[in-house]
Protein backbone atom coordinates (compact mmCIF):
# COMPACT_ATOMS: atom_id res chain seq x y z
CA UNK A 1 0.00 0.00 0.00
CA UNK A 2 2.63 2.39 0.58
CA UNK A 3 4.50 1.83 -2.84
CA UNK A 4 0.80 2.16 -3.98
CA UNK A 5 0.37 5.77 -2.41
CA UNK A 6 3.47 6.64 -3.63
CA UNK A 7 3.28 6.31 -6.57
CA UNK A 8 0.28 8.08 -7.09
CA UNK A 9 1.40 10.86 -5.21
CA UNK A 10 4.19 11.00 -7.74
CA UNK A 11 2.12 10.72 -10.64
CA UNK A 12 -0.58 13.55 -9.35
CA UNK A 13 -3.40 11.16 -9.04
CA UNK A 14 -4.45 12.62 -5.78
CA UNK A 15 -8.44 11.63 -6.50
CA UNK A 16 -6.88 8.00 -6.82
CA UNK A 17 -4.94 8.17 -3.34
CA UNK A 18 -8.26 9.74 -1.26
CA UNK A 19 -10.51 6.86 -3.03
CA UNK A 20 -7.74 4.07 -2.03
CA UNK A 21 -7.86 5.67 1.59
CA UNK A 22 -11.57 5.17 1.65
CA UNK A 23 -11.22 1.67 0.71
CA UNK A 24 -8.76 1.45 3.62
CA UNK A 25 -10.88 3.36 5.84
CA UNK A 26 -8.68 5.89 6.24
CA UNK A 27 -11.00 8.45 6.45
CA UNK A 28 -9.42 11.17 8.07
CA UNK A 29 -6.60 10.76 4.94
CA UNK A 30 -9.13 11.34 2.55
CA UNK A 31 -10.61 13.83 3.64
CA UNK A 32 -7.42 15.94 4.74
CA UNK A 33 -6.34 15.44 0.92
CA UNK A 34 -9.72 16.48 -0.26
CA UNK A 35 -9.37 19.59 1.97
CA UNK A 36 -6.26 20.16 0.64
CA UNK A 37 -6.98 19.43 -3.00
CA UNK A 38 -9.79 22.69 -2.56
CA UNK A 39 -7.71 25.04 -0.20
CA UNK A 40 -4.04 24.38 -0.68
CA UNK A 41 -3.97 22.63 -4.33
CA UNK A 42 -0.61 24.93 -4.91
CA UNK A 43 1.12 22.87 -1.43
CA UNK A 44 1.16 19.39 -3.71
CA UNK A 45 5.12 18.81 -5.37
CA UNK A 46 3.22 17.19 -8.67
CA UNK A 47 0.25 19.21 -9.60
CA UNK A 48 -3.15 17.72 -9.05
CA UNK A 49 -4.06 15.01 -12.43
CA UNK A 50 -7.50 15.85 -12.15
CA UNK A 51 -9.44 17.72 -9.12
CA UNK A 52 -13.21 15.98 -9.71
CA UNK A 53 -14.50 12.60 -7.51
CA UNK A 54 -17.64 10.89 -9.32
CA UNK A 55 -18.22 14.45 -10.67
CA UNK A 56 -18.05 16.25 -7.70
CA UNK A 57 -15.65 19.22 -7.11
CA UNK A 58 -14.46 21.52 -4.87
CA UNK A 59 -16.33 21.43 -1.53
CA UNK A 60 -18.31 18.98 -3.07
CA UNK A 61 -16.70 16.14 -2.79
CA UNK A 62 -15.90 16.73 0.83
CA UNK A 63 -19.80 17.27 1.36
CA UNK A 64 -20.71 13.73 -0.20
CA UNK A 65 -17.86 11.76 1.49
CA UNK A 66 -19.07 13.04 5.18
CA UNK A 67 -22.52 12.72 4.21
CA UNK A 68 -22.13 8.63 4.04
CA UNK A 69 -19.64 8.26 6.23
CA UNK A 70 -20.54 6.18 9.34
CA UNK A 71 -21.95 7.75 12.58
CA UNK A 72 -18.93 6.20 14.26
CA UNK A 73 -16.82 9.31 13.09
CA UNK A 74 -18.71 11.92 14.27
CA UNK A 75 -15.26 13.63 15.47
CA UNK A 76 -14.05 13.74 11.83
CA UNK A 77 -17.59 14.89 10.32
CA UNK A 78 -17.59 18.21 13.05
CA UNK A 79 -13.86 18.39 12.41
CA UNK A 80 -13.77 18.56 8.65
CA UNK A 81 -17.23 20.81 9.07
CA UNK A 82 -15.08 23.66 10.32
CA UNK A 83 -13.79 24.32 6.93
CA UNK A 84 -16.89 23.50 4.93
CA UNK A 85 -18.23 26.54 7.05
CA UNK A 86 -15.98 28.70 5.75
CA UNK A 87 -15.82 27.88 2.01
CA UNK A 88 -19.55 26.68 1.87
CA UNK A 89 -21.84 27.34 4.61
CA UNK A 90 -24.80 26.45 2.81
CA UNK A 91 -22.93 23.19 2.17
CA UNK A 92 -22.05 22.38 5.92
CA UNK A 93 -25.85 23.12 6.61
CA UNK A 94 -26.85 20.45 4.62
CA UNK A 95 -24.43 18.25 6.44
CA UNK A 96 -26.11 19.22 9.53
CA UNK A 97 -29.47 18.98 8.65
CA UNK A 98 -29.19 15.44 6.34
CA UNK A 99 -27.38 13.41 8.74
CA UNK A 100 -30.25 12.21 11.13
CA UNK A 101 -26.99 10.47 13.89
CA UNK A 102 -25.76 13.71 14.52
CA UNK A 103 -26.74 15.59 17.88
CA UNK A 104 -28.55 18.23 17.38
CA UNK A 105 -27.35 19.58 20.94
CA UNK A 106 -23.64 19.26 19.53
CA UNK A 107 -24.42 20.74 16.27
CA UNK A 108 -26.49 23.84 17.84
CA UNK A 109 -22.73 24.04 19.95
CA UNK A 110 -20.64 23.53 17.16
CA UNK A 111 -22.74 25.97 15.50
CA UNK A 112 -22.34 28.70 18.19
CA UNK A 113 -18.42 28.04 18.73
CA UNK A 114 -17.71 27.60 14.83
CA UNK A 115 -20.40 29.59 13.18
CA UNK A 116 -22.14 32.42 12.65
CA UNK A 117 -25.56 33.96 13.65
CA UNK A 118 -27.42 33.14 10.62
CA UNK A 119 -26.11 29.75 10.60
CA UNK A 120 -27.70 29.29 14.27
CA UNK A 121 -30.92 30.56 13.29
CA UNK A 122 -31.43 28.62 10.20
CA UNK A 123 -30.59 25.40 11.88
CA UNK A 124 -32.71 26.47 15.10
CA UNK A 125 -35.53 27.40 11.96
CA UNK A 126 -34.94 24.27 10.74
CA UNK A 127 -35.92 22.35 13.56
CA UNK A 128 -38.64 24.26 14.52
CA UNK A 129 -40.28 23.64 11.07
CA UNK A 130 -39.37 19.90 11.23
CA UNK A 131 -41.08 19.70 15.11
CA UNK A 132 -44.82 21.76 13.70
CA UNK A 133 -44.71 19.06 10.47
CA UNK A 134 -44.80 16.64 12.84
CA UNK A 135 -41.96 14.65 12.07
CA UNK A 136 -40.00 12.43 15.29
CA UNK A 137 -37.30 15.04 16.07
CA UNK A 138 -33.67 13.47 15.27
CA UNK A 139 -30.45 13.19 16.81
CA UNK A 140 -32.01 14.47 20.41
CA UNK A 141 -30.07 11.61 22.20
CA UNK A 142 -26.75 12.07 20.32
CA UNK A 143 -23.69 10.73 21.79
CA UNK A 144 -22.57 14.35 22.50
CA UNK A 145 -22.80 13.65 26.62
CA UNK A 146 -19.79 16.13 27.52
CA UNK A 147 -20.75 18.89 29.84
CA UNK A 148 -19.36 21.52 27.87
CA UNK A 149 -21.44 20.30 24.84
CA UNK A 150 -24.48 20.60 27.18
CA UNK A 151 -24.17 23.90 28.17
CA UNK A 152 -26.04 26.05 25.72
CA UNK A 153 -29.07 23.72 26.93
CA UNK A 154 -28.04 23.48 30.79
CA UNK A 155 -27.71 19.65 30.08
CA UNK A 156 -31.47 18.85 29.39
CA UNK A 157 -32.55 16.71 26.39
CA UNK A 158 -33.37 18.87 23.60
CA UNK A 159 -36.94 17.59 23.22
CA UNK A 160 -37.41 19.91 26.33
CA UNK A 161 -36.47 22.69 25.14
CA UNK A 162 -37.84 25.61 24.23
CA UNK A 163 -36.67 26.19 19.83
CA UNK A 164 -38.69 29.68 19.93
CA UNK A 165 -37.31 30.94 22.65
CA UNK A 166 -33.73 30.55 21.65
CA UNK A 167 -34.53 32.05 17.90
CA UNK A 168 -36.16 34.95 19.76
CA UNK A 169 -32.65 35.17 21.40
CA UNK A 170 -30.60 35.26 18.86
CA UNK A 171 -32.39 37.60 16.65
CA UNK A 172 -32.59 40.04 19.60
CA UNK A 173 -28.35 39.68 19.53
CA UNK A 174 -28.30 40.17 16.04
CA UNK A 175 -31.00 43.05 15.59
CA UNK A 176 -29.15 44.60 18.89
CA UNK A 177 -25.54 43.78 17.40
CA UNK A 178 -24.44 43.55 20.70
CA UNK A 179 -22.40 40.24 20.13
CA UNK A 180 -23.85 37.92 22.18
CA UNK A 181 -24.30 39.64 25.23
CA UNK A 182 -28.44 38.63 25.30
CA UNK A 183 -27.99 35.39 24.65
CA UNK A 184 -24.98 34.39 27.27
CA UNK A 185 -27.06 36.19 30.04
CA UNK A 186 -30.54 34.71 29.11
CA UNK A 187 -28.64 31.06 28.94
CA UNK A 188 -26.74 31.37 32.14
CA UNK A 189 -23.86 30.93 29.93
CA UNK A 190 -20.83 33.75 30.59
CA UNK A 191 -18.64 32.28 27.45
CA UNK A 192 -19.33 31.51 23.67
CA UNK A 193 -20.73 34.10 22.27
CA UNK A 194 -22.29 33.89 18.28
CA UNK A 195 -20.36 36.27 16.28
CA UNK A 196 -22.37 38.29 14.47
CA UNK A 197 -24.30 41.60 14.04
CA UNK A 198 -27.07 43.25 12.86
CA UNK A 199 -26.06 44.30 9.99
CA UNK A 200 -26.08 42.81 6.56
CA UNK A 201 -28.72 43.71 3.71
CA UNK A 202 -31.49 45.64 4.34
CA UNK A 203 -33.78 42.55 2.85
CA UNK A 204 -32.40 40.55 5.49
CA UNK A 205 -32.80 42.77 8.13
CA UNK A 206 -36.13 43.10 7.40
CA UNK A 207 -36.62 39.36 7.52
CA UNK A 208 -35.38 39.17 10.76
CA UNK A 209 -37.77 41.89 12.11
CA UNK A 210 -40.31 40.22 10.58
CA UNK A 211 -39.90 36.55 12.36
CA UNK A 212 -39.32 38.23 15.79
CA UNK A 213 -42.30 39.71 15.32
CA UNK A 214 -44.43 36.89 14.53
CA UNK A 215 -42.73 34.84 17.57
CA UNK A 216 -43.48 37.88 19.86
CA UNK A 217 -47.13 37.90 18.57
CA UNK A 218 -47.23 33.64 19.02
CA UNK A 219 -48.00 31.81 22.20
CA UNK A 220 -44.47 29.53 21.85
CA UNK A 221 -42.13 32.02 23.90
CA UNK A 222 -42.08 31.19 27.37
CA UNK A 223 -39.35 34.04 28.08
CA UNK A 224 -40.68 36.41 30.40
CA UNK A 225 -41.67 39.82 28.71
CA UNK A 226 -39.86 42.05 31.30
CA UNK A 227 -36.56 40.75 30.75
CA UNK A 228 -37.17 41.02 26.88
CA UNK A 229 -38.19 44.55 27.60
CA UNK A 230 -35.03 45.41 29.23
CA UNK A 231 -32.54 43.79 26.74
CA UNK A 232 -33.82 46.41 23.99
CA UNK A 233 -32.29 49.96 23.19
CA UNK A 234 -34.22 52.87 23.30
CA UNK A 235 -35.23 54.73 20.53
CA UNK A 236 -34.57 51.21 18.57
CA UNK A 237 -37.23 48.35 17.64
CA UNK A 238 -39.97 50.47 18.26
CA UNK A 239 -42.39 47.64 16.85
CA UNK A 240 -40.59 44.95 18.97
CA UNK A 241 -41.30 46.96 22.04
CA UNK A 242 -44.56 47.68 21.58
CA UNK A 243 -45.44 43.76 20.58
CA UNK A 244 -43.93 43.16 23.92
CA UNK A 245 -45.83 45.76 25.72
CA UNK A 246 -49.15 43.89 23.96
CA UNK A 247 -48.03 40.88 25.66
CA UNK A 248 -47.70 42.45 28.92
CA UNK A 249 -50.97 44.34 28.68
CA UNK A 250 -49.67 47.72 28.18
CA UNK A 251 -51.88 48.89 25.13
CA UNK A 252 -51.41 52.59 25.89
CA UNK A 253 -47.89 52.52 26.41
CA UNK A 254 -47.95 50.42 23.14
CA UNK A 255 -50.08 52.54 21.16
CA UNK A 256 -48.30 55.86 22.29
CA UNK A 257 -45.17 54.52 21.11
CA UNK A 258 -46.83 53.99 18.03
CA UNK A 259 -48.28 57.58 17.76
CA UNK A 260 -44.37 58.62 18.42
CA UNK A 261 -42.16 56.71 15.75
CA UNK A 262 -44.29 54.97 13.20
CA UNK A 263 -46.85 56.05 10.83
CA UNK A 264 -50.54 56.51 11.87
CA UNK A 265 -51.67 53.17 10.37
CA UNK A 266 -49.37 51.51 12.71
CA UNK A 267 -51.53 52.94 15.55
CA UNK A 268 -54.89 52.15 13.37
CA UNK A 269 -53.87 48.66 12.25
CA UNK A 270 -53.07 48.26 16.53
CA UNK A 271 -56.49 49.47 17.17
CA UNK A 272 -58.38 47.27 14.80
CA UNK A 273 -56.18 43.85 16.06
CA UNK A 274 -56.97 44.82 20.18
CA UNK A 275 -60.91 46.46 20.16
CA UNK A 276 -61.00 45.32 23.73
CA UNK A 277 -58.71 47.78 24.47
CA UNK A 278 -60.07 50.46 22.45
CA UNK A 279 -60.99 52.31 25.27
CA UNK A 280 -57.41 52.77 26.39
CA UNK A 281 -56.30 53.65 22.42
CA UNK A 282 -59.25 56.13 21.47
CA UNK A 283 -57.85 59.41 22.87
CA UNK A 284 -54.43 58.65 21.19
CA UNK A 285 -56.08 58.63 17.62
CA UNK A 286 -58.33 61.41 18.84
CA UNK A 287 -55.92 64.11 17.23
CA UNK A 288 -54.95 62.07 14.22
CA UNK A 289 -55.96 63.66 10.39
CA UNK A 290 -58.83 61.45 9.39
CA UNK A 291 -56.96 61.45 5.76
CA UNK A 292 -54.16 60.05 7.46
CA UNK A 293 -55.39 56.78 7.94
CA UNK A 294 -57.87 56.67 5.27
CA UNK A 295 -56.74 53.46 4.57
CA UNK A 296 -56.80 52.09 7.90
CA UNK A 297 -60.75 53.15 8.21
CA UNK A 298 -61.94 51.69 5.38
CA UNK A 299 -60.24 48.67 6.22
CA UNK A 300 -62.03 48.69 9.85
CA UNK A 301 -65.10 49.70 8.13
CA UNK A 302 -64.60 46.47 5.71
CA UNK A 303 -63.84 44.36 8.85
CA UNK A 304 -67.18 45.70 10.64
CA UNK A 305 -69.14 45.03 7.69
CA UNK A 306 -67.62 41.19 6.86
CA UNK A 307 -68.54 40.52 11.07
CA UNK A 308 -71.75 41.62 10.72
CA UNK A 309 -72.73 39.72 7.05
CA UNK A 310 -71.03 36.58 9.00
CA UNK A 311 -73.31 37.23 12.58
CA UNK A 312 -76.21 37.98 9.83
CA UNK A 313 -75.51 34.33 8.28
CA UNK A 314 -74.82 32.30 10.99
CA UNK A 315 -78.19 33.97 12.93
CA UNK A 316 -80.09 32.37 9.79
CA UNK A 317 -78.61 29.76 9.48
CA UNK A 318 -79.52 28.50 13.29
CA UNK A 319 -82.73 29.62 12.76
CA UNK A 320 -83.33 27.39 10.05
CA UNK A 321 -81.87 24.67 12.09
CA UNK A 322 -84.05 25.33 14.79
CA UNK A 323 -87.37 25.55 12.66
CA UNK A 324 -85.88 22.05 10.97
CA UNK A 325 -85.41 20.20 14.96
CA UNK A 326 -88.91 21.66 15.79
CA UNK A 327 -90.31 20.04 12.34
CA UNK A 328 -88.74 16.34 13.48
CA UNK A 329 -89.89 16.98 16.99
CA UNK A 330 -93.70 17.76 15.79
CA UNK A 331 -93.38 14.51 13.30
CA UNK A 332 -92.44 12.31 16.14
CA UNK A 333 -94.90 13.45 18.25
CA UNK A 334 -97.84 12.65 15.63
CA UNK A 335 -96.57 9.00 15.41
CA UNK A 336 -99.19 6.47 17.43
CA UNK A 337 -98.77 2.62 17.70
CA UNK A 338 -102.05 0.54 18.71
CA UNK A 339 -101.19 -1.86 21.79
CA UNK A 340 -104.09 -5.03 21.60
CA UNK A 341 -104.27 -7.63 24.29
CA UNK A 342 -102.64 -9.90 21.82
CA UNK A 343 -99.53 -7.35 20.75
CA UNK A 344 -96.42 -8.91 21.90
CA UNK A 345 -92.78 -8.08 22.36
CA UNK A 346 -90.57 -8.90 19.40
CA UNK A 347 -87.51 -10.14 21.51
CA UNK A 348 -89.31 -12.49 24.36
CA UNK A 349 -92.63 -12.87 22.90
CA UNK A 350 -94.51 -11.98 26.15
CA UNK A 351 -97.52 -10.08 26.12
CA UNK A 352 -97.00 -6.16 25.84
CA UNK A 353 -99.83 -5.05 28.37
CA UNK A 354 -99.44 -2.38 30.67
CA UNK A 355 -95.64 -2.18 29.77
CA UNK A 356 -92.95 0.06 29.37
CA UNK A 357 -92.39 -0.46 25.87
CA UNK A 358 -90.68 1.29 22.79
CA UNK A 359 -90.64 0.86 18.96
CA UNK A 360 -87.55 -0.71 17.34
CA UNK A 361 -86.56 0.73 14.29
CA UNK A 362 -88.64 -1.42 12.18
CA UNK A 363 -91.80 -0.19 14.41
CA UNK A 364 -92.38 -3.61 16.57
CA UNK A 365 -92.83 -3.84 19.95
CA UNK A 366 -90.36 -4.05 22.43
CA UNK A 367 -90.33 -3.94 26.11
CA UNK A 368 -87.85 -1.42 27.41
CA UNK A 369 -86.48 -3.59 29.63
CA UNK A 370 -85.62 -6.35 26.53
CA UNK A 371 -84.36 -3.30 24.25
CA UNK A 372 -82.09 -1.97 27.24
CA UNK A 373 -80.96 -5.90 28.03
CA UNK A 374 -80.38 -5.87 24.47
CA UNK A 375 -77.85 -3.35 24.35
CA UNK A 376 -75.99 -4.50 27.13
CA UNK A 377 -75.16 -7.57 25.51
CA UNK A 378 -73.83 -5.48 22.04
CA UNK A 379 -72.07 -3.51 24.34
CA UNK A 380 -70.22 -6.52 26.32
CA UNK A 381 -69.63 -8.18 22.70
CA UNK A 382 -68.04 -5.35 20.97
CA UNK A 383 -65.80 -5.19 24.29
CA UNK A 384 -64.69 -8.38 23.93
CA UNK A 385 -64.08 -8.38 20.20
CA UNK A 386 -61.78 -5.59 20.63
CA UNK A 387 -59.61 -7.14 23.31
CA UNK A 388 -59.10 -10.04 21.38
CA UNK A 389 -58.22 -7.81 18.19
CA UNK A 390 -55.58 -6.43 20.26
CA UNK A 391 -54.11 -9.53 21.46
CA UNK A 392 -53.56 -10.41 17.77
Amino acid sequence: VTEAERVLRKSGHLIELALLYRQLERHGEALALLRDLVIAPDTFHVPPHESTINNLKGTNASIEYLLYLDKKHQDLIFEHSKWILEFDPQGAFRIFTYRKDLSQKKILNYLKEKGTVDMQIQYLEFLIALRESGQEAFGACGDGGDDDEDAMFGGSDLAEVNLEDKLAILLLDELNGNGGGVSASASGSASGSASGSAGGSPEMSGLRHKRLQELLNSDALSISPEWMLSQLPEGQLIEERALILRRLGKHREAGALLKKWCPPSKLWEYCREERAAYGDLVDLVGDEKLGDALDEVVEILKDVTRERKQTSILKALTKQEALQVRSELISHQKQSVVVSPESVCRVCYKRIQNSVFILDRDGRLVHFVCHRRQQSKAAKAKATAAAAAAKA
